[in-house]
């Protein structure tokens, strides 16, 4: 930060304070979380199932991801969002939920 208006303004206090907020994030840059369940998204499913013959007119796919994972987060669980169903991490999420899948 080069402090154009000097080290007694407003900006540059912030600036300090987050650099200060950043530093004190050191313990756990690195660290990953895993989450506990994914959530299954396939774009050319959310695609078909908005086309004029689409399964169902009560069906929203996007809602139903919605809703599923306001539950899951509601549940205090971790939620990793998925795409395509032959990805091969899902293994290692305890739960895999399949909002809507338009089978191609």
């Amino acid at each position: 930060m080069l402090p154009h208006g000097g080290t007694d303004t407003r900006v540059w206090r912030e600036v300090v304070e987050l650099g200060a907020s950043l530093d004190a994030l050191a313990p756990v840059r690195g660290t990953r979380t895993e989450a506990d369940v994914a959530v299954l998204w396939d774009w050319h499913s959310w695609w078909a199932q908005n086309l004029a013959w689409h399964p169902s007119e009560d069906h929203d796919a996007r809602e139903r991801a919605d809703t599923f994972y306001e539950v899951l987060y509601d549940r205090h669980l971790t939620v990793d969002f998925a795409q395509h169903p032959s990805r091969p991490t899902l293994s290692r999420h305890l739960l895999v939920v399949v909002p809507a899948l338009y089978l191609r």
